[in-house]
C-alpha cells in the first residue's frame, strides 16, 4: 500500500480524497488472470486506474468490468499490479489469480 489507506475488517479502503493516483495497492503475480472485488460505501461510482508499470493493453484487459475481471494474458506472466484512485470510497475486498492453461 501506498499512500493512505485504512485496513477494515473486510477490506482495504483509502483513506483521503487526492488530486491525482498517487496512493495506491500494488502486487506482484505469476498468473494468466486477475479478479478482484470492489465496492463504493456511498455506492457513488468511481475511477480504478489498473497500473502495470505501463497502460495496460487492450487485448490484455477483461472482457466484463461490471465483473472486475481486469487482467486476462494470453500466458503465465510474472508482473505487478497497481490498482489506484481519487476517491475515498474506493476499496478492495479480495483479489484473485487465475493459472489455467486454457479455457475459463
Amino acid at each position: 500500500m501506498q499512500g493512505g489507506w485504512r485496513n477494515e475488517r473486510e477490506a482495504v479502503v483509502h483513506a483521503r480524497e487526492t488530486d491525482s493516483p498517487s496512493d495506491y495497492l500494488a502486487f506482484r503475480f505469476v498468473a494468466r488472470s486477475v479478479d478482484v472485488v470492489l465496492r463504493s460505501a456511498t455506492g457513488e461510482p468511481y475511477t480504478v486506474l489498473v497500473i502495470d508499470g505501463s497502460p495496460l493493453p487492450l487485448e490484455e484487459a477483461g472482457a466484463e468490468p461490471r465483473e472486475y475481471h481486469l487482467v486476462e494474458l494470453p500466458m503465465i506472466g510474472d508482473r505487478e499490479l497497481r490498482l489506484s484512485s481519487t476517491s475515498s470510497d474506493f476499496s478492495m475486498l479480495s483479489v484473485t489469480f487465475g493459472a489455467y492453461s486454457s479455457g475459463a
